[in-house]
C-alpha cells in the first residue's frame, strides 16, 4: 500500500496577509501600479504644460483684481482673513498649510488643487471601512483649500471653480460614461431570430 503524502497546513500568517493585501487590493497589485501609472502621466503632462504656458506679470496682476472684483461682489472675499489667522497662530498652522500646498502641486484657475482633494476624498470615504479613515478622507478637502488660501496660492473663487471641476468628472465618469457604454454594447448586440429564442 502506498505511503500518504502529508497534507501540509496552510501558515495561518500568510493566510492572513494574502486576506488583508485582497481586502486592501480587490483587484489586485497589478490595478494598483496601472492607477499610479495613469496618475503619474497626468502630472507629468501637467508639469509639462507648466512649462510652456508663461505668463505676463501685468496680466497675472488684472486677473487676481478681476477674481477679486468677482468675489466681492458675490460676498465671498475671505481670504485676508483665513491668511491673517495663519501667520497669527501656531507656526505649525502654517508649516503644515504650505506642506499640503507644496505636496498637492497643482496651481491653476481653476483651482486643482480643489478638484483633486475632493476626487479623493469622496472615493476614501466611500471605499475605506474603518470610521476614522473615512473621517479622515472627509476633512482631507477642507485642509487643501485652507492651504490653498493661507499660502495665498489661491482664491475662493478658485476652490469653487475647482469643486465644480470635480463635480463634472464625478457626474461624467459615474453617470454619463456608463449610461453611453451601456447605450453602445445594447446597440452592438446580436439580436436573437424568433425561431431560436426559445432554444
Amino acid at each position: 500500500m502506498a505511503a500518504r503524502t502529508p497534507v501540509r497546513e496552510a501558515d495561518p500568517m500568510r493566510v492572513a496577509l494574502r486576506h488583508r493585501l485582497s481586502s486592501l487590493l480587490p483587484r489586485g497589485p497589478l490595478d494598483l501600479v496601472r492607477q499610479i501609472a495613469i496618475v503619474s502621466l497626468f502630472d507629468i503632462a501637467y508639469e509639462l504644460s507648466r512649462v510652456v504656458a508663461t505668463g505676463d506679470r501685468r496680466a497675472a496682476l488684472a486677473h487676481a483684481h478681476s477674481v477679486v472684483d468677482a468675489e466681492r461682489s458675490l460676498g465671498i472675499f475671505r481670504e485676508l482673513s483665513v491668511q491673517r489667522f495663519a501667520l497669527h497662530a501656531p507656526g505649525v498652522v502654517l508649516d503644515v498649510a504650505n506642506w499640503t500646498y507644496f505636496n498637492a502641486q497643482y496651481a491653476a484657475m481653476p483651482s486643482l488643487h480643489t478638484a483633486y482633494a475632493l476626487i479623493f476624498g469622496v472615493s476614501g470615504v466611500v471605499l475605506a471601512r474603518r470610521w476614522w479613515i473615512r473621517g479622515m478622507w472627509a476633512l482631507y478637502p477642507g485642509l487643501v483649500v485652507f492651504s490653498i488660501i493661507a499660502t495665498a496660492n489661491h482664491f475662493v473663487l478658485d476652490a469653487v471653480a475647482g469643486a465644480a471641476v470635480a463635480l463634472l468628472a464625478g457626474t461624467l465618469t459615474t453617470v454619463v460614461v456608463p449610461r453611453v457604454t451601456r447605450t453602445g454594447r445594447s446597440r452592438t448586440a446580436p439580436a436573437l431570430r424568433p425561431d431560436r429564442a426559445c432554444a
